[in-house]
């Protein structure tokens, strides 16, 4: 009995693993389908759709936070709450 409900909840587990990757490359499938590519020749680097572009490339340094916010930017106002 117990091995049934083990099978079960893996492949519950595999269904709904599969579901969330179609969710988040629905656009990258869309695209696949639009140019009559594969999904992987998408997805190789260089492709127009890499992890470079996403900013996911383990090799680029991070920016630091003076450079890419300009703290006297009128337009990036922050409210300071006193704490009374």
């Amino acid at each position: 009995m117990w091995a049934n409900i083990h099978r079960i909840v893996l492949e519950a587990g595999i269904y709904v693993s599969h579901i969330i990757w179609r969710i988040r490359y629905r656009e990258v499938i869309k695209e696949a389908k639009r140019t009559g590519r594969t999904i992987d020749e998408i997805l190789e680097p260089g492709g127009e759709c890499s992890d470079t572009e996403r900013g996911d490339d383990p090799m680029q340094s991070a920016e630091e936070p003076s450079e890419s916010i300009d703290i006297n930017d009128p337009k990036r106002s922050i409210d300071i709450v006193d704490g009374r």
